[in-house]
C-alpha cells in the first residue's frame, strides 16, 4: 500500500504548515503542505465516499481567514476559500461533499 492508502496522522502548527506522520515509526510521509500566512486551527479529510478519481483530500482552517482544499498525494493546495473577514476556528467535512466552517467573524458558513 502507498503511504496515503494506510493510517496516517496529520499536524498542524503556528507556522501555517501541515505535516503527515506515520503514527507507528513516528516518521515524516510525504510532503509538508505550506501555504497559510498564520496558524492553522482546523483540519479535516473529505469523506471516502466523497472521493473522485482517488484523490484524497483534505481541508485545512486557519487564524489568516481562509480555508485550503489540499490533494496531500500530489502535496499541492487546490483551492483557497477566502470569503470569511477574521480568522477561521472549525471546518467539517461533510458526508454530502460540502465544507461547513465557523469563523471569529461570527459566521457560519457551507459549500462546495
Amino acid at each position: 500500500k502507498q503511504w496515503y492508502q494506510r493510517r496516517v496522522a496529520i499536524t498542524a502548527g503556528k507556522k501555517g504548515d501541515i505535516c503527515i506522520w506515520d503514527p507507528k515509526s513516528g516518521t515524516h510521509i510525504g510532503k509538508i503542505l505550506s501555504g497559510h500566512k498564520k496558524y492553522i486551527s482546523s483540519l479535516a479529510w473529505q469523506p471516502l465516499h466523497c472521493s473522485k478519481n482517488n484523490m484524497t483530500l483534505l481541508a485545512s482552517g486557519s487564524k489568516d481567514n481562509s480555508i485550503k482544499i489540499w490533494d496531500v498525494v500530489r502535496g499541492q493546495c487546490m483551492i483557497t476559500l477566502t470569503s470569511h473577514t477574521q480568522g477561521v476556528t472549525s471546518i467539517r467535512w461533510s458526508g454530502d461533499d460540502l465544507i461547513y466552517s465557523a469563523s471569529q467573524d461570527r459566521t457560519i458558513k457551507g459549500g462546495p
